[in-house]
This record gives structure tokens, sequence and C-alpha cells, in this order.
């Protein structure tokens, strides 16, 4: 009995020390500056971050780019904290976030150093009667666990709350270098060569509450069946 006991509160402990800390945020913005129906996911334990938004359709932009932070308005952020990434609505660009600025190749230069991440054919585009929704899931645990971007580096990060910059951008492109079909050149080893940050829509936000989504139900169930087992051997004891 007292065995049992035992595994079940070590079983528990051992539950609640691995969900208590472990959470997905969610966070739904408002239809603002021509982008809508946006949503943020991010579980702090894997490092899933989930974004989805839409435009109007046919859409114009051919890129976006976006900062997140865990409260503060990522605009006034310049100590290389976060992460910046950059898409061509394919593909995925992760730098560090060091200015209030954004772009590459002269236009509004925000970063410092190479490449961080990439992440390849990342982003879904939707085509809809109205509306086009970009989606994407990434997979950052790689690049938030770095150690060598300084004590503060947080990556992509936000809990309880969200401070979030994002943009969606046309004619992001318009100004690089033409391969011989006239198709423009803007990666190159380093990764990124060039890109426009013209800010054709989206927005900033600080400081917004997110939906947490509670301690699985499996967790739960689990500690009531050892707690339902430990009832059991109390009453075949008793009898």
């Amino acid at each position: 009995m007292k065995k049992l006991m035992l595994s079940t509160a070590i079983v528990g402990a051992a539950l609640f020390a691995t969900t208590a800390t472990a959470a997905t945020f969610e966070y739904s913005a408002p239809d603002l500056n021509g982008i809508y129906d946006s949503s943020y996911s991010f579980n702090d334990a894997t490092n899933q971050f989930s974004l989805d938004f839409e435009v109007d359709a046919p859409s114009s932009i051919d890129g976006f780019w976006i900062v997140v932070s865990e409260g503060p308005q990522p605009y006034h952020l310049n100590s290389g904290e976060y992460a910046i990434l950059y898409s061509d609505l394919n593909d995925v660009w992760a730098y560090q976030y060091e200015t209030s600025v954004a772009g590459v190749g002269g236009v509004n230069v925000a970063f410092d150093g190479t490449l961080l991440a990439q992440y390849s054919s990342a982003v879904t585009t939707t085509v809809g009667a109205t509306r086009t929704t970009y989606s994407m899931s990434l997979d950052l645990d790689s690049l938030n666990s770095r150690t060598d971007l300084g004590a503060d580096w947080k990556g992509v990060s936000y809990g309880r709350k969200i401070g979030t910059w994002l943009h969606g951008t046309e004619n992001t492109f318009a100004h690089c270098p033409k391969d011989a079909a006239g198709a423009p050149i803007y990666t190159d080893a380093s990764g990124l060569s060039c890109f426009r940050a013209n800010n054709w829509t989206g927005w900033d936000e600080s400081n917004r509450d997110t939906n947490v989504v509670p301690l699985p139900a499996a967790g739960w169930m689990l500690l009531a069946g050892l707690g339902g087992l430990a009832a059991a051997s109390r009453r075949r004891k008793s009898s």
C-alpha cells in the first residue's frame, strides 16, 4: 500500500513538474491595416510556433516579416534579444533583431551577423474567394535555445503576454538584382541578400493577453486513475 501511494506521489509530482511550466499560449489579433483573422500559437515546452493570417484576395503581398516578444512592443527593442523572421511566402529566414527597422540589402538593414536559421517550404498559401490565408508552423527549439547570442537571447518568445510586429510587404524584391530570365535574386550563400521591408500592411502590438491552454486532460486522467488504484487497494486491505 505504501509503495503504491509512493508511486502515485512520484508520478504525480513528475507530471506536475513537466506540465506546470509547459503550456500552449494562443492569441488572436484584431483585424487591422489590411490583415485579418491573425492567430498565433506557441508551445513553451516544444518551442513550436504557428502563425496564420489573412489578407484580401487577390493578394498583392509577396513577403512578410515578424518579430514576437513576451510582452514589450518589438519596435522599441534594440538589445538583440529576439529573432526577426523574414519570408518570401515560401521559405522563412531568421536573424537576430537589433534595431527598430527591418529589411535586407541596403534597405533598412535590421540584423547584424549571419543567418541564424532557415525553414524551407514553411509557408502555405490558401487562396479563397475573398481572402488569401498564409500559414506557417516552425520548430524553433534550436533557434530559441542558442547560447551564442547573449545571455538575454529569447528568439521567438511569448507567454501570458505577447508583443508582435507583423507586416506584409509588396514589391519586396523589386530592387534586387535579376537573373537572365528577369527573376529577382534575393538569396546567396549567406542567406537573404535583399528584402525590402516596405510596410505594406500590418501592425505593432504590446502586452496583449494570451489564452493559456490548460494541463492536458490525459495528465489529470492518469492521476485520477492512480488515485483510484490507491483507493481500491485501501478497500481491499480494510476488508
